[in-house]
């Protein structure tokens, strides 16, 4: 039930900001079905079919409310790319927190990280409501974190699935709605992937992986799926503690929404090599994960 303490914290904080809007109140009762489904789920153990069906509700909701990705021609086929790909988006980032909700700390930590320099941007950019929406999320989650990391004790309390897919689908959602530039779309899309680009890596190189090798082959697989193959799982059988480990995640989440906050004053040149970098540092990521990988298969034998 720790998803819905860090949503009560969320949107008490929404509601003493007072920052209303169609789109807020849109992804605030997407990010109420999210919850509801996901604590359905830690209790009953869902079917996929229903948390597909659930989730599809809650973007249907925010993209109806007008928070939606903007880049396409006006047509009715640019229209209908946009509302696709914002699907896509929303249930992917939402899922692949909670696929990252393997060690105490470490969705939490993220969501933190990630809300806080959504915050930042939003500030940086002139978008005080935005900017609130991220700072009470991170609130929310570094009130929880706490209970949930703690030094040589196992956690007192987790985020379970109405957490993860919650906090994810919450940052998504903030990633639209964000205005990050007006004039440049590349530099507009590279903050929000910079941002949440731990989440974007993990999601795209467990699926790769899963669908190359015939584990996956539809949505339904993909959700119910549990492997040892993310990040923390290759992280640690290099020998990484689980602290070690998520605490090298945090850091090379925070270098990543650090180039966002670099993005501010700069060009579209500035954008196209940050996020270079990105892809850098996520290739040295792929490098270690593969050597955990490795190494995992020879203790095996």
């Amino acid at each position: 039930m720790g998803g819905l303490a860090v949503f009560i914290g969320a949107a008490a904080a929404a509601i003493m900001s007072n920052i209303y809007s169609s789109e807020i109140i849109g992804i605030s009762v997407g990010c109420l079905i999210m919850l509801l489904i996901g604590i359905w789920d830690d209790m009953r153990d869902l079917s996929s079919r229903i948390k597909i069906l659930g989730q599809l509700l809650a973007c249907t909701i925010v993209v109806y409310s007008g928070v939606r990705l903007s880049f396409m021609p006006p047509t009715l086929w640019g229209d209908s790319v946009e509302v696709i790909l914002t699907f896509i988006w929303l249930i992917g980032i939402a899922n692949a927190l909670n696929f990252l909700d393997g060690m105490d700390g470490l969705a939490t930590g993220l969501g933190a990280i990630a809300s806080f320099f959504i915050g930042l941007t939003a500030y940086q950019t002139n978008q005080p409501s935005l900017m609130f929406m991220g700072l009470g999320l991170m609130g929310a989650c570094l009130g929880f974190l706490p209970f949930n990391l703690r030094a040589d004790k196992p956690a007192l309390i987790f985020l379970g699935d109405a957490g993860s897919t919650f906090i994810g689908f919450f940052l998504a959602s903030m990633g639209v709605l964000g205005q990050w530039d007006t004039h440049d779309p590349i530099k507009a899309f590279s903050v929000p992937v910079l941002i949440l680009g731990v989440l974007l890596f993990d999601m795209t190189y467990t699926s790769v992986i899963r669908v190359s090798s015939g584990k996956v082959s539809n949505i339904r697989q993909w959700l119910d799926y549990v492997g040892k193959d993310h990040i923390h799982h290759q992280l640690s059988a290099l020998g990484l503690t689980n602290r070690q480990t998520v605490f090298f995640i945090y850091l090379i989440a925070s270098s990543l929404g650090i180039s966002a906050i670099v993005l501010r004053n700069g060009q579209l040149v500035d954008a196209i090599l940050l996020v270079l970098q990105c892809f850098n540092i996520l290739f040295m990521m792929v490098i270690l994960m593969q050597k955990g990988a490795e190494k995992k298969n020879l203790d095996k034998e």
